[in-house]
């Protein structure tokens, strides 16, 4: 049963980005599909960091399974790490992107700047969802993590489509922002009382980010 939420909830997450090109395609052409893939390709690029960070962090967390304030701490720890990592590339990538991407790439791809720059802050809001949910699942609370995994999905979702028929490519991307971020706050709620992070280390790394990025 445990292999089989922890498979789901995967499945489920890949299903929140891979329709993405496809419904900007739909919705406003392939130019626009090609320029969200552009973006998405290079921010989830660093993002995959996060992915070999909880490789190592939830074999820890479920070693210490019964023992909250160490794996409070292994949650933090695991936060922190990611945070030194991720909050400096990406706020590095929005900040060069208007000069990288023209030079890089050549200037049709302009109007896939604002789109990248939004999706690699939103990246930032993932990883503190992944170990969340993650710690849910070390401590066995198998339902309460595929409940992550869905909500964050639908939240995504809507909030990437509702941007998309509000402002076109720009709004989407500001849509995956934004459902990425109500998806953290979302499994923060849903693993209350549980699993717990030390949420003042995220923010000034944020706030760190975005005053460097300036």
């Amino acid at each position: 049963r445990f292999g089989f939420a922890y498979q789901t909830a995967s499945v489920i997450l890949a299903l929140r980005d891979a329709p993405l090109p496809a419904i900007v395609g739909a919705a406003a052409g392939t130019v626009s599909a090609g320029l969200l893939n552009f973006a998405l390709r290079i921010a989830m690029t660093i993002a995959s960091i996060d992915e070999m960070v909880g490789r190592i962090a939830f074999p820890a967390f479920s070693r210490l399974q019964g023992q909250p304030e160490r794996q409070d701490r292994a949650l933090d720890g695991a936060l922190l790490m990611s945070g030194l990592l991720l909050v400096t590339a990406q706020f590095w990538l929005a900040a060069i992107a208007p000069i990288a991407v023209p030079f890089v790439f050549g200037s049709r791809w302009d109007d896939a700047i604002l789109p990248l720059q939004l999706v690699c802050i939103a990246t930032l809001a993932r990883f503190p969802a992944r170990y969340l949910r993650q710690a849910e699942f070390a401590n066995k609370r198998t339902r309460q993590a595929v409940a992550m995994s869905i909500l964050t999905t639908l939240l995504g979702l809507g909030a990437f489509v509702a941007g998309l028929g509000i402002g076109g490519l720009n709004g989407a991307a500001l849509g995956f922002l934004v459902g990425a971020v109500l998806g953290m706050l979302a499994s923060q709620w849903i693993a209350r009382g549980a699993a717990r992070l030390s949420w003042t280390r995220f923010w000034l790394m944020i706030v760190s980010g975005i005053v460097a990025g300036s």
